[in-house]
């Protein structure tokens, strides 16, 4: 039963992961203006426009394949602890997500961010 629920959150995350970076991909231009009013430098908005959905896509790759599963789910836990920083700490509007995510409100949206965290972080510690 363990082990269904492991495999469950990761086609979760992979699901999350590759859903978050072909939104920042397809809708690049969107992303990346939304980054440049956001608190953070210019320069650094620019490059988190490129790496971020690189890192998204690696880390659900990472979760596809048994061998290197507990790397992907280190990296998620890792991704979402960036996510809720940047939303705590720098975020002034919720981001440029569409779909779901688009309906919820920052509030809303920062609490999922936790959760997925905590899942994770769950995830980690029950694989120990």
């Amino acid at each position: 039963m363990k082990t269904l629920i492991v495999e469950i959150i990761f086609v979760l995350f992979i699901f999350i992961w590759v859903l978050a970076a072909l939104n920042k991909l397809f809708y690049f231009k969107k992303f990346r203006a939304t980054l440049s009013i956001q608190t953070t430098p210019q320069q650094v908005g620019y490059e988190l426009a490129w790496i971020l959905p690189i890192m998204e896509l690696i880390t659900a790759g990472l979760l596809c394949s048994t061998t290197t599963q507990t790397v992907g789910i280190h990296f998620s836990f890792i991704l979402m602890l960036l996510h809720v920083g940047y939303t705590l700490f720098y975020a002034r509007y919720p981001g440029s997500a569409n779909g779901l995510f688009k309906i919820m409100s920052w509030n809303t949206h920062l609490i999922l961010k936790i959760l997925l965290a905590l899942i994770s972080l769950t995830t980690i510690l029950v694989m120990n």
